[in-house]
């Protein structure tokens, strides 16, 4: 799920799709074992379904740094490429 398409639905005011791009990273974040990353995208995952997206990108910020922070463990771990590696 790239975070662009969630910060765009969240701003759009689409309830669903956020819903749905959240219970995506919610699911890849529970795949991942990545406690504090499905939570955050549960939290944006329920406000979204709730039909309450204003003050959404608190939780959004909360999302991109469980990702960054997942995304700096795995690079750590050599399980994916690091950036400067892969461009």
């Amino acid at each position: 799920v790239r975070l662009d398409a969630l910060h765009q639905a969240i701003h759009a005011g689409h309830e669903q799709e956020t819903e749905e791009l959240a219970h995506g990273l919610r699911g890849s974040g529970a795949s991942l074992g990545a406690r504090h990353l499905t939570r955050a995208a549960a939290a944006l995952e329920n406000r979204a379904r709730q039909g309450r997206l204003q003050g959404a990108g608190c939780n959004l910020l909360t999302v991109a740094i469980e990702v960054e922070r997942l995304r700096g463990f795995l690079e750590n771990e050599g399980l994916i490429p690091a950036r400067s590696e892969a461009a």
